[in-house]
C-alpha cells in the first residue's frame, strides 16, 4: 500500500472512532491532544509523510481496535506503533 493511501485509510478509522483529524501548517509536533472534550489529532502539513503516519497510528494504538476491521498494512503499522510505546514508554509521554 502506498503511504499516501496509508495516511488516507489511517484518517478514516480516526474518524470511525469520532476523533477529528486535522492537517495544518505550523510551529508543532504532530500528535494527538484533547480540545474541549473533543479527541483531536493535529497532523503538520509540514511533516514529511512518514511521520503523519507514525503519529496516527501512535494516537490510534492505544484504542480498542480487536472488533475493528482494519486492511492487514493499517493494522500493521498501528501494531507496530503499540509494540514501540510498550518498548519506550517514557519516551512517548508529553510533558
Amino acid at each position: 500500500m502506498k503511504e499516501d493511501e496509508l495516511l488516507e485509510k489511517l484518517i478514516e478509522l480516526a474518524r470511525s472512532l469520532n476523533i477529528d483529524v486535522r492537517t495544518v501548517r505550523g510551529k508543532f509536533r504532530d500528535g494527538a491532544c484533547r480540545v474541549e472534550e473533543r479527541n483531536l489529532i493535529l497532523l503538520n502539513r509540514t511533516s514529511p509523510l512518514p511521520r503523519r503516519i507514525t503519529a496516527l497510528a501512535e494516537a490510534l494504538s492505544d484504542r480498542p481496535l480487536e472488533n475493528v476491521f482494519l486492511l492487514p498494512a493499517v493494522r500493521d503499522v498501528i501494531d507496530k506503533a503499540r509494540r514501540e510505546s510498550a518498548a519506550y514508554p517514557a519516551e512517548n509521554k508529553n510533558e
